[in-house]
C-alpha cells in the first residue's frame, strides 16, 4: 500500500537549503532546547500547573499546557523559490501515546503567512516513538517572500496524572528544497492521471472514474478473468474556474461481476481495485470506520491509545454533578459533543442491520455511545452537551486541569435525542436497556415540545454552532423523532405531532415556479434564505423527515402533499447535480447575494453558521465567495463549496446531502428518481475514496493513495476521516494543501459518521 508521504519522499529536489548550517535556533515557550549527539533536542514536562496563556477561560475550556518551540530566525529572507520543508525527528518513549510536532512558516510578505484565520503555514505530524521519522511538508501554495521564521514546536497536552518524564524529541537535517513536481493542491484538474475509487466499487452501484487523457474509449481490465472490455468514454466540459477544461467520464456501471479490475485510458493504467458485493463493500468500509470510531472512545482504556480518560470533565445542574466522559471524542483534539456521539451510535445501529458479519461489534460500539447519551441526561430536559478539551487530564476532580462541560435545555437537541433513543430502543435486545431508552425517548420528546412551545427557535451555545438553528430543521428533527416514537409505541399522538410539524416543514420549501431552482428548504416560511451548512451538516434530516411522513399512516391529503415535496426535493438535487463537477461531488447548494445585506436576520444567521468570524469584517469575503459561484439570475448562485471562513472542509456537506437522498430512494415510488438518488449517493462515497481531483482516498489506510490527516492527540489511526476538501481564500474550487492542519485535514467523528450514514 503506497501512501502519499512515500511518494513525496521519492521526489528529487532541484535545490536545497540547509537551515542549520549558518543559523542557531532559539527557544521559546516551555522547557528547553539544546544540541547533543548531532541533533537539536526539545524537552519539556508534558503537564504544568498553569495554562499556556493568561487569556485562557477560567473553566479550562480548550486549553493546554503550551509548547516547547525551536525558532529558526530567517530575518525576512526571500524563500519563495522553495516549496518543501523536510527534517528527521526522534521521539523518546516516555509514555505519551501519540507525540506530535508542529512546524510553521511565518512570513510578512505579499502573502502573509499564516492567514487571518491562522490556518495556513502550519503542518502537524504524528510521530512513532523510538524511531527516526521523516517529516515532509510540501507547500507549493505558499509564497514565503519575506520569511521571518521557521518553527518546530512540541505541544504539551498532559500526562494523565501519571507524573511521566519530560517529553523529548530530537530534530536533525532541517532543510528547505524545491521540487519540480509537487503534489497538486488546487483546482479541478486531474491531468494525465485517472481518478478512481482506490478501495473499489459496489457491484450494484455507480462505477465511474475521471480523466483528462483524451480518449474516445477506455478499457476495463478484468484481472480475475484475464479479459478486457472496451467501453465508450463520455466527454464532459466543465466550465467556471476551470476555463472550460475537457474531462472524460469512464463509466463501467454495467459491469456487476465481482473480482479485481483495472482501468486503462490512452497509455495510462490504474492499479488494481475490487468490485465487491454490496454487503462486502459496506462491510469492508464499515470495518475501517469502526476502527477509527473505537479509537475515539472517551472514558475507558483504549489499548495502544490511552488509559481511562477525562473523568474530571464535570457537568453540574441543579445541584447534581456528573463526570462528563463516555461516548466518543468528536475529533482528534479530544473535544466532546453528546449529540455527535448519539448520531454516531445511531449510524452504527443502522449499518449493523445490513452487515451481519459485523453486527455484534457494531451493536456493542453503539451501546457505548448510547450509554453516554443516557448518562448525560439530568431528567428535566437539561443535559450535559459539550466540552472543549484538547489535553489529557489527570482524572482527579478539583485540580487545575479540570474542565466544565456545557449544560442546557434545548428543544432541537431533545428532538434529536428522542429520535435517536427511540430507534436505539427498537434495535436493543436487552429488556432493561430497551426500557431505559424508551422512557428517555418519550420524556425527551415531551421536553422538546414543551420547550419549543414556550421559547420557539433558540440560539445554540456558541461552540455548538453547527446546529445553525433554522426553523425548518427544528421541524425535520421533530418529525423524525415523532415518527420513530410512533413506530416504537404505536401511540397516535405522535402522528398528530408529525402532521403539525409537517405543515411547518412543507411551508419552508421553495416551490415557486419563478425561482431558478426549486425544491430546497429555506430557514423559515418567509423563503428568503436557503438553509446552509458549513463544515458539519444535518441536511440528512430533511430526507429522513420526508421518508418518515411518507411511511406513516397519515391522511391521504397529507401523503399527497408530502410526496409532492419529496419529489420536488429530489428534483432539487437533480437540478443541482447538473452543476456538479465531472467527479460528481454535489455542489453545496444555492446562495442568495441578499444574504450579505446588513439586516438583523442576516447578522444572526451569520453568527450561527460561522464560528470566529465577524459579519462586518467578513462582508467583502462573504460577497466574493457567493459571486464565485455559478450565477442563476436574480442574485442567486450555485456554490460548489459552502461560504465559510475559519472552519472549512466539506466531506460532511455532500455526504449528508447524499444521505438525505438515500433516505428517500425507493420510497417515492418513482424508479427514475430512485435510481438517480442512488447514483448520486454512490458517487459521493467514491469521491471520498479517491475519485476526486487530488486522487487521494480520504479514509486513512483505505486505498492505495492516502494522505496523512491531522490526527492531533489521537495518533495515527486506520479508518480516520478528515473534515474534507476546502477552498483557497474566497474561491469556489477545491483546495487540498499537503500541509496537515485543522480544520480541513483534522479527523472528525462527524465526517466518519456522515460516510457511514450514506452507505
Amino acid at each position: 500500500m503506497l501512501y502519499l508521504h512515500d511518494e513525496m519522499a521519492a521526489k528529487i529536489p532541484t535545490r536545497t537549503l540547509d537551515l542549520l548550517t549558518d543559523t542557531t535556533p532559539r527557544h521559546t515557550g516551555r522547557g528547553s532546547i539544546g544540541f547533543r549527539d548531532g541533533a537539536w533536542v526539545l524537552s519539556a514536562p508534558p503537564t504544568h500547573n498553569d495554562w499556556a496563556s493568561h487569556n485562557c477561560p477560567p473553566d479550562g475550556d480548550y486549553c493546554n499546557f503550551g509548547a516547547c518551540t525551536m525558532v529558526i530566525d530567517m530575518g525576512g529572507r526571500d524563500l519563495s523559490a522553495y516549496n518543501r520543508l523536510t527534517f528527521s525527528a526522534f521521539a523518546v518513549d516516555t509514555g505519551i501515546p501519540a507525540p506530535m510536532l508542529y512546524c510553521g512558516i511565518r512570513s510578512s510578505g505579499n502573502q502573509p503567512i499564516p492567514d487571518v484565520h491562522g490556518r495556513t503555514g502550519t503542518h502537524q505530524t504524528s510521530l512513532v516513538t523510538g524511531q527516526w521519522c521523516e517529516v515532509i511538508w510540501e507547500f507549493p501554495e505558499l509564497c514565503a517572500d519575506h520569511c521571518d521564521a521557521i518553527t518546530i514546536s512540541m505541544p504539551l497536552n498532559g500526562d494523565f496524572g501519571r507524573g511521566l518524564p519530560d517529553t523529548t524529541v530530537y530534530i536533525r537535517d532541517v532543510a528547505l528544497s524545491h521540487i519540480a513536481h509537487p503534489e497538486p493542491c488546487l483546482g479541478w484538474a486531474c491531468g494525465e492521471e485517472i481518478a478512481y475509487a482506490y478501495a473499489g466499487y459496489p457491484d450494484d452501484g455507480n462505477k465511474t472514474a475521471v480523466t483528462q487523457i483524451p480518449c474516445e474509449t477506455f478499457t476495463l481490465l478484468d484481472r480475475t478473468a484475464g479479459t478486457e472490455l472496451t467501453l465508450p468514454a463520455k466527454q464532459l466540459l466543465f466550465g467556471g474556474q476551470t476555463c472550460g477544461q475537457t474531462y472524460y467520464l469512464l463509466d463501467f456501471s454495467a459491469v456487476t461481476a465481482c473480482g479485481r479490475y483495472a482501468l486503462r485510458a490512452g497509455t495510462k493504467t490504474t492499479g488494481d481495485f475490487p468490485i465487491l458485493s454490496r454487503r462486502d463493500y459496506d462491510a469492508a468500509l464499515t470495518q475501517k470506520l469502526l476502527t477509527f470510531i473505537s479509537a475515539e472512545r472517551c472514558g475507558c482504556d483504549v489499548p495502544g491509545r490511552h488509559p481511562v480518560c477525562h473523568a474530571d470533565i464535570v457537568a453540574e445542574h441543579n445541584g447534581v454533578v456528573k463526570s462528563y466522559h463516555g461516548g466518543w471524542h468528536d475529533a482528534g483534539d479530544l473535544s466532546q459533543q453528546t449529540l455527535q456521539s448519539g448520531e454516531t451510535a445511531l449510524a452504527l445501529l443502522r449499518i449493523a442491520a445490513r452487515t451481519p458479519a459485523l453486527s455484534a461489534s457494531l451493536a456493542d460500539e453503539a451501546r457505548w455511545g448510547m450509554d453516554f447519551v443516557l448518562a448525560m441526561r439530568f431528567g428535566d430536559g437539561y443535559r450535559a452537551t459539550s466540552a472543549g478539551i484538547t489535553r489529557w487530564t489527570d482524572g482527579v476532580i478539583g485540580t487545575m486541569d479540570d474542565c466544565t462541560a456545557r449544560v442546557h435545555n434545548h428543544a432541537f437537541e431533545n428532538y434529536r435525542f428522542s429520535g435517536i433513543e427511540a430507534e436505539a430502543a427498537m434495535a436493543e435486545t436487552d429488556p432493561a436497556r430497551r426500557d431505559a431508552l424508551t422512557a428517555a425517548a418519550i420524556d425527551d420528546f415531551r421536553y422538546a415540545e414543551e420547550r419549543y412551545a414556550a421559547w420557539g427557535r433558540e440560539l445554540p451555545i456558541f461552540f455548538e454552532h453547527s446546529y445553525s438553528s433554522p426553523r425548518s430543521l427544528y421541524a425535520a428533527a421533530a418529525i423524525a423523532a415523532a415518527g420513530a416514537l410512533y413506530r416504537l409505541s404505536g401511540d397516535c399522538a405522535y402522528l398528530t405531532a408529525m402532521h403539525r410539524h409537517a405543515n411547518v416543514l412543507l411551508a419552508c420549501q421553495m416551490r415557486s415556479p419563478d425561482a431558478p431552482i426549486t425544491g430546497y428548504f429555506c430557514r423559515d416560511e418567509q423563503l428568503t434564505v436557503p438553509v446552509h451548512f458549513t463544515h458539519q451538516s444535518r441536511e440528512y434530516l430533511y430526507g429522513e423527515a420526508l421518508a418518515a411522513l411518507l411511511t406513516a399512516p397519515l391522511d391521504a391529503e397529507t401523503h399527497c402533499r408530502v410526496r409532492e415535496a419529496a419529489v420536488a426535493y429530489i428534483g432539487y438535487y437533480k437540478q443541482l447535480y447538473q452543476y456538479a463537477s465531472p467527479y460528481g461531488m454535489l455542489p453545496a447548494g444555492v446562495y442568495a447575494l441578499s444574504e450579505t445585506d446588513d439586516t438583523p436576520e442576516n447578522r444572526e444567521i451569520f453568527s450561527l453558521c460561522h464560528l470566529f468570524a465577524d459579519f462586518d469584517a467578513s462582508l467583502d469575503a462573504h460577497r466574493a465567495q457567493i459571486t464565485a459561484g455559478t450565477p442563476l439570475g436574480g442574485g442567486m448562485y450555485v456554490k460548489q463549496f459552502p461560504v465559510w471562513f475559519s472552519f472549512r472542509g466539506n466531506n460532511a456537506i455532500f455526504l449528508s446531502q447524499a444521505a438525505s437522498l438515500r433516505a428517500l430512494a425507493g420510497i417515492v415510488n418513482d424508479t427514475e428518481l430512485t435510481a438517480m438518488a442512488n447514483t448520486i449517493a454512490d458517487r459521493q462515497t467514491a469521491f471520498v475514496l479517491g475519485c476526486n481531483p487530488f486522487r487521494q482516498s480520504m479514509v486513512y489506510a483505505y486505498g492505495a493513495r492516502c494522505a496523512e490527516p491531522y490526527f492531533a492527540l489521537l495518533g495515527r489511526c486506520e479508518g480516520a476521516v478528515p473534515v474534507g476538501i476546502q477552498t483557497d481564500a474566497d474561491g469556489d474550487e477545491p483546495s487540498w494543501p499537503c500541509g496537515i492542519n485543522a480544520t480541513y485535514k483534522e479527523v472528525w467523528l462527524s465526517a466518519a459518521t456522515a460516510l457511514l450514514r450514506n452507505m
